[in-house]
């Protein structure tokens, strides 16, 4: 009986450290596909049983976010994985769930997207494999079809509108190196601004002040990028293993940073970007862990512009250092404060037409005011010093 239990046990460590050979391996086959491919992953890289156990061992190893998740916007996203379906132009609240509802099937490759001030959707596509087609390209929301602006000379990889100036960025490969270009959306004509210091910049972001951030796919660190120069600095780890195209951007109703981190096989998470460390933090898998999104743009209100007037509900000062006090209208309000990964830092204060909120043991920063009153939702920023 010892010598039967001894023989079952020993099969199962077997059969445990051949697993996680394999899974090393399927790791290893990816990471060199992708070490010279910032585009879509090759959609017979990987048999659906070795898909499968990537995808399990990457919900293994990333644990989601359990915390409540400030999510205003809705995502329009570009799945290109071709092993998944659905394929093509899709679109799913931020709220959750990440299910992808498909607004056109397309094998259209776009590789990333912003809206403009006017809430226009433009995107970068790119067509062929030997004899690459690059276009600018505006997307119409309703239907997913794409009128083509005029054609590219560098590999896209990023697209973000910077409101503080009104301008297009672009983020491509030229020349061998990660440049940052301004692109102009009826000519899709581009002016170089300079290279960045990260050699695979996957994506490009802009917040509603103007500052641009860039995830490096090939070390995994998150950059801050000078839209006057084009250089970039480099934050901190993202924390997990990224690996061709993908893209990201910022909720503007709430000032989140979003991602849909593509690792390889399908596997994928969408994730918050913390833009002060660098980190990632999993919300949760997209399209049951089986996409790779190309393009993702988020349309919502921008940050401070409420469904309420100003003289409706106020608060000061801001920056504060240790109490908020509240002004309002109306004789209740439910008052939560977030920070701008989304989780909530102070929740569910029931508070009249004056209160105060002591704000003093936050960490100095950003923090997203959410107020509901009478079926109304609202939001503001404020910084505590």
């Amino acid at each position: 009986m010892k010598k039967f239990t001894f023989l079952v046990l020993s099969l199962s460590l077997m059969l445990v450290t051949v697993h996680a050979q394999t899974v090393e391996q399927l790791l290893e086959r990816g990471a060199a596909e992708a070490e010279n491919n910032l585009g879509a992953e090759p959609a017979n890289l990987f048999t659906a049983d070795e898909r499968l156990m990537i995808q399990e061992y990457y919900d293994s190893e990333i644990s989601d976010n359990t915390s409540g998740q400030l999510a205003i916007g809705e995502a329009y996203v570009m799945q290109i994985y071709g092993s998944c379906e659905p394929r093509g132009f899709c679109k799913f609240p931020l709220t959750g769930p990440y299910s992808l509802n498909v607004i056109r099937s397309t094998n259209t490759m776009l590789y990333a997207g912003d809206h403009d001030g006017a809430g226009n959707l433009y995107g970068l596509a790119v067509e062929g494999f030997i004899d690459e087609i690059i276009t600018l390209v505006k997307i119409d929301k309703s239907t997913g079809y794409e009128t083509v602006i005029d054609s590219l000379d560098f590999f896209p990889t990023g697209l973000a509108w910077n409101n503080v100036n009104n301008t297009m960025y672009a983020l491509g490969l030229y020349n061998d190196a990660t440049c940052l270009f301004t692109i102009n959306l009826e000519t899709a004509e581009t002016t170089l601004i300079g290279e960045t210091s990260a050699n695979t910049g996957i994506w490009l972001a802009i917040d509603q002040d103007g500052n641009a951030f860039m995830a490096d796919v090939g070390n995994d660190y998150l950059h801050s990028v000078n839209l006057e120069t084009g250089a970039s600095t480099q934050i901190g780890s993202i924390g997990v293993n990224i690996s061709f195209a993908q893209d990201a951007d910022f909720d503007p109703a709430t000032g989140t940073l979003y991602t849909i981190g593509y690792h390889t096989g399908g596997a994928n998470k969408l994730y918050s970007v913390n833009t002060t460390t660098g980190k990632y933090t999993s919300l949760g898998s997209v399209n049951n862990n089986c996409a790779q999104i190309g393009m993702l743009a988020i349309e919502g209100e921008t940050v401070g512009v409420s469904e309420k007037s100003s003289t409706d509900f106020s608060f000061y000062p801001n920056p504060s250092n240790d109490i908020l006090n509240i002004r309002s209208s109306e004789n209740t309000n439910d008052v939560s404060i977030y920070d701008l990964l989304g989780q909530q830092i102070i929740g569910n204060q029931i508070v009249g037409a004056h209160a105060r909120i002591d704000v003093s043991a936050l960490n100095t920063g950003t923090y997203i005011i959410k107020v509901e009153s009478n079926g109304t939702v609202a939001t503001y920023r404020f910084l505590k010093n």
